[in-house]
């Protein structure tokens, strides 16, 4: 028998690294390739699956799940364990993307996370279904059975034969169990994903054992999602703004309305209304949702960070000049401190994909705005067809995008500042439960809340021209309770006047 090619964790984030090159794919190949490495099925069962054969109607996703597909022409059960951590997380990523893309999706974000149940689980940049092709008449995936197969091969994973990639992802998924103590027996009818062989080799009783040794491969392999989810992210602020953040371990979250110069919005919002009466609905209701949101109870809550911990422009445009200070979050903890903050009012956002999130700031580019207009485009597609009765929280939920996805696509001319966005949805009808606060901002009074930082502030970058001391700093942050190493504390690089 031939010897088996296994790729080894480090050839694998080579290929994931490969495939999240091309923005387009909407980390749609990585999902696809994580697939492949944990399931057994190949390229046309995977193309072929839908929303509802991976993901229980309130979005959870499903563990043991069974598809029925041709096989000759025959029809027979396939069955995978969705179990793998590393697939999940680049799953509900790569859902979120395909959510604020609006491809294929419902107004009923309480079921199936909004995605249409009936629609393929994976989708082209365009939104379309991978396009198969007769090849000695049987349906061929050939364009993405080419996609992985081209960037197999240019992630510099070297191997014999340029068509192996075909077969080693089963070869590595079979070892792979192995390793965690699955028998040779059933790791080999396991790859095959046949339910008539997983049968008789694997009772049921017997099902915790190998969705745990699927949950937990791979795990030195270090997904897209994770890499973005372990960053740190800056803040720059004047000093008075990090006393105050220090002083009560706290980030104001505010009114994203009164917190951005209103022309920042127009030209987004400007592609809303034209993808609106394009669409044919009524301009009445059209003012309902979106203008009447301005003075509404529905506040999407907003604050700005960085990828950049030292860059000249934020010091002269956000912290007083270069005489304030660029503190460093982690992402994943921040996520963890919004969601923290949701659970402690009994908040139910945390289920809606994108209304609690952190999310990169898109900057005009031809495909960017296009893009964009294709979003607003199929939002009031679905608004015009949506049988749902257009009650309050339908029209909060349209409006909630409407404002982010604006709120996330600005003019190329900022493109340096490389923002990341965080937001939270509340509602101003109930101040005390959630957490409320009111201050005087530049557009006037201006709702926010006070978010706990928790413990995740990791570095500090004293400004260019901030006379502060590392040591004064250190002992700053010491003297209200926020532990961090001195050696997280350092000064610009820069020197300006």
């Amino acid at each position: 028998m031939a010897s088996k090619k296994v790729l080894t964790e480090k050839e694998i984030n080579k290929i994931l690294r490969r495939s999240s090159m091309d923005e387009r794919s909407e980390l749609c190949y990585e999902v696809i390739i994580l697939f492949l490495l944990t399931s057994g099925l190949d390229y046309p069962n995977i193309a072929e699956l839908k929303v509802s054969d991976v993901m229980e109607q309130d979005g959870r996703w499903k563990t043991h799940c069974v598809v029925q597909r041709k096989k000759g022409g025959d029809l027979a059960n396939r069955v995978f364990f969705l179990t793998n951590a590393k697939l999940r997380l680049a799953l509900d990523k790569y859902v979120s993307s395909r959510l604020s893309m609006r491809h294929l999706c419902t107004l009923n974000w309480n079921e199936y996370r909004g995605l249409q149940p009936d629609s393929p689980l994976f989708l082209t940049w365009l939104g379309k279904p991978f396009s198969r092709v007769m090849v000695n008449g049987s349906e061929k995936y050939t364009f993405l059975q080419t996609r992985i197969g081209k960037i197999f091969n240019e992630s510099g994973v070297e191997r014999n034969g340029s068509k192996v990639y075909k077969k080693i992802f089963q070869d590595t998924f079979e070892e792979g169990l192995i390793c965690q103590g699955v028998s040779r027996e059933v790791a080999e009818v396991l790859r095959s994903s046949s339910q008539t062989k997983i049968d008789r080799v694997l009772p049921p009783t017997d099902y915790e054992l190998v969705s745990n040794a699927i949950e937990v491969l791979y795990g030195s392999v270090v997904t897209t999602s994770e890499l973005e989810s372990a960053s740190t992210i800056f803040h720059y602020c004047t000093m008075d703004g990090f006393i105050g953040i220090i002083s009560s371990n706290a980030l104001w979250l505010s009114d994203l309305l009164k917190m951005n110069d209103p022309n920042e919005l127009v030209s987004n919002l400007e592609l809303s209304k034209k993808a609106y009466m394009e669409s044919g609905l009524p301009m009445g209701e059209y003012s309902e949702l979106v203008d009447e949101s301005r003075a509404g109870s529905l506040r999407i809550l907003s604050s700005s960070f960085s990828k950049k911990r030292d860059d000249l422009n934020q010091w002269r445009s956000y912290a007083d000049d270069g005489k304030g200070i660029s503190i460093g979050l982690d992402r994943q903890a921040l996520s963890e401190c919004l969601a923290s903050h949701m659970s402690s009012i009994g908040g139910e956002e945390e289920k809606e994909v994108g209304l609690l999130a952190i999310e990169n700031v898109n900057y005009d580019k031809p495909n960017t705005r296009k893009s964009i207009e294709n979003k607003f485009s199929l939002l009031w597609n679905d608004y015009s067809k949506s049988t749902l009765l257009k009650n309050e929280e339908i029209k909060n939920q349209v409006r909630t995008f409407i404002w982010k996805a604006s709120a996330l696509n600005k003019s190329s001319f900022y493109h340096e500042e490389e923002e990341v966005r965080a937001f939270l949805k509340v509602n101003l009808t109930d101040l005390e439960l959630n957490k409320i606060a009111f201050r005087n901002g530049v557009f006037g009074l201006t709702a926010y809340i006070a978010l706990n930082l928790g413990d995740s502030i990791r570095e500090i970058v004293i400004g260019p021209k901030n006379d502060s001391t590392i040591d004064d700093v250190y002992y700053f942050m010491m003297s209200n309770g926020i532990r961090v190493r001195r050696s997280s504390i350092r000064r610009s690089s820069g020197e300006y006047r």
